[in-house]
């Protein structure tokens, strides 16, 4: 008849030396001991003796270690070699096969025995104790739907060293792939007569957030890092957060993960490194000539961190540079945005003027009018992984337009509008390079005293309450020489309404379709912008060009046409030609593009655009 001994810790009270001891060499051990370290750091010695100069490994919180015995002297020895660790440094689980006779021969003193359970009598077919539940300790992540996919597999089977290393591994790499890279499953002392076994889980907590320099919790880690310290450590949330700190494009950061001064806490170090906090570029576009007369001017003013909570101020300006007879425009921009935690808040005010002349029978009269909009947008990283990023967005857009005859204000084209947007957004990274999708939806509402359709009479088709949707990618991707890449834009438009001018999409232009001056228009539509390109590192003192890369360019666009928009509709194939540069100081794009369709019935002519701009 045999039986089975289970038991989990021999915690000896009287004299190492006694006689009544069970010696480990007196029972065979059948290779079924298993520890697993419950410690922070097991020190693993070449010897059994109590001395540092002995150490020569440490095994981490929640290693699985095959044992060959554990000895009277509170030490066990490694399966298959030399190598010795403190038993007090672990969790032990033992499995002792053996006839009851040879356990009768045996004086054990009951007071040096803490947990012994003798399983009831089997029968010969009867080999071993089957894992019936896996309880997890301390477990704040793991939800019922989690375990119950995890550890189902494992039930039923016979309780062995190769089944427990499996089920802990496969806790830890949940616990990982989810990013909570401090938390560690171990097994504490206990009894498994029943089926069952307790599993503890590490806390893995956040101590502390402190900048390397100052070892102090300043205010762009708080604003970064908020409603982080004392919880759960998560690695995304961690990158989340860099990436709030490094989106401040004179600081670059990086970060740390050390032992806490708590047993199983971490303190998460920054490290950073600031560069000239104020950006300028001035930039200038012109077309159909390099001695273009009216070229567009940009001025940006950026100043990076003004508040030290990783925020951004920008400040734009932009227009023509010589006003032509006919036509002027001029537009500015406040751009203020800072993080907090996963989240981005951004302000965003804009003034926009034009002026243009038109020629009547007897007269010149002028066309005027403003635009001053303003967007409030709160974004949010919802879920990261290695590979993949979603964030989600929502903004209210307000725009007061007014518009002037000879001075005179047009009430019909004068108004306010609101407009309400949600955007989902996906990144997908891999070694070949990133795709961006987004996908928008935009409402047109009469909040905040905007016009409201029933302003106008029946008759009026178009709508301010509008409903569209938008669904964007962007693809960009490195072949194996990494020296030639594929970029593509695709840009989709939907709307069962009649929208405004301002709210159609239009298509032919060098953001959308090249090669062609004038656009077609409508509710509904898309278009397909691709570029091959080509990339040559070179350097030229003073730094000023230190790459150029050749493209050639295809592009497909395509506008439904609708029950207002009958003429300006169609299909679009443009291609382009041309060249870019950049440096530290200076980026340069030279384009040359041509129509393949035709639209108005306008010939087909080669357009020249050329865009230069100096970074400070």
């Amino acid at each position: 008849m045999h039986y089975y001994l289970i038991t989990l810790a021999l915690i000896f009270t009287t004299s190492v030396y006694s006689k009544d001891f069970i010696k480990p060499e007196s029972i065979k051990i059948d290779k079924k001991i298993v520890g697993i370290v419950k410690v922070s750091k097991a020190k693993v010695q070449n010897r059994a003796f109590p001395n540092s100069k002995y150490v020569v490994d440490y095994y981490n919180l929640g290693t699985v270690i095959d044992l060959e015995y554990c000895d009277k002297y509170d030490w066990c020895k490694l399966k298959e070699k030399n190598l010795y660790i403190s038993k007090a440094s672990l969790g032990v689980i033992s499995f002792f096969p053996e006839e009851i006779k040879k356990i009768k021969k045996l004086t054990v003193p009951q007071q040096n025995i803490v947990r012994a359970v003798k399983v009831k009598e089997t029968t010969p077919t009867q080999k071993c104790i089957k894992l019936k539940r896996i309880n997890l300790d301390e477990n704040d992540i793991l939800d019922s739907k989690a375990q119950e996919k995890l550890f189902t597999p494992y039930y039923d089977r016979c309780l062995s060293s190769k089944t427990i290393k499996t089920f802990l591994s496969d806790i830890s790499k949940y616990y990982m792939d989810e990013g909570f890279i401090t938390k560690k499953p171990y097994l504490k002392e206990q009894t498994v007569l029943d089926g069952e076994i307790d599993v503890s889980i590490s806390k893995g907590i956040v101590e502390d957030i402190i900048d390397a320099n100052s070892s102090s919790s300043e205010a762009y880690i708080k604003t970064a890092f908020i409603f982080q310290k004392d919880e759960s450590l998560n690695l995304r949330d961690l990158e989340t957060s860099l990436e709030m700190i490094n989106r401040v494009p004179s600081r670059d950061a990086s970060f740390e993960i050390k032992p806490g001064t708590l047993q199983g806490s971490s303190i998460v170090e920054i490290k950073k490194k600031d560069n000239f906090p104020v950006h300028l570029n001035i930039g200038v576009t012109g077309e159909k000539s390099i001695r273009d007369e009216n070229p567009y001017l940009t001025a940006e003013l950026s100043i990076d961190n003004p508040l030290n909570i990783n925020d951004i101020f920008k400040f734009i300006n932009n227009g023509s540079t010589v006003q032509q007879d006919y036509q002027s425009q001029l537009g500015k921009e406040i751009n203020y945005s800072f993080p907090l935690g996963s989240y981005l808040m951004e302000y965003i005010w804009y003034d926009f003027e034009y002026k243009q002349e038109v020629l009547g029978l007897n007269d010149i009269y002028v066309s005027s009018g403003t635009t001053v909009g303003s967007t409030l947008r709160v974004s949010k990283v919802v879920h990261r992984n290695q590979n993949n990023k979603l964030n989600i967005a929502l903004s209210i857009l307000q725009k007061n337009t007014k518009n002037y005859f000879s001075d005179e204000l047009l009430e019909v084209s004068s108004y306010k509008t609101t407009e309400a947007k949600i955007d989902l957004t996906h990144t997908y990274v891999q070694n070949w390079g990133q795709l961006i999708s987004t996908y928008s939806f935009h409402k047109g509402t009469d909040w905040f005293g905007a016009r409201n359709d029933s302003y106008f009479d029946s008759t009026t088709k178009e709508k301010l309450q509008f409903i569209k949707h938008t669904l964007s990618a962007n693809l960009y991707y490195f072949f194996s020489d990494r020296s030639y890449q594929f970029n593509s834009n695709f840009h989709l438009q939907y709307s069962d309404d009649h929208l405004y001018d301002n709210n159609k999409l239009r298509v032919g232009s060098y953001y959308t379709v090249r090669g062609y001056e004038s656009s077609y228009y409508g509710d509904s539509g898309g278009y397909l912008k691709n570029d091959l390109l080509k990339t040559y590192y070179i350097n030229v003192y003073p730094d000023f060009i230190q790459t150029i890369s050749p493209f050639i360019g295809l592009d497909y666009g395509y506008v439904k046409c609708g029950e207002i928009t009958t003429r300006a509709c169609g299909k679009l194939v443009g291609s382009a030609v041309g060249f870019k540069t950049d440096s530290k100081y200076l980026y340069t794009d030279f384009t040359w593009s041509r129509a393949l369709t035709k639209i108005y019935n306008n010939e087909i002519e080669i357009l020249f655009r050329y865009n230069l701009n100096l970074k400070f």
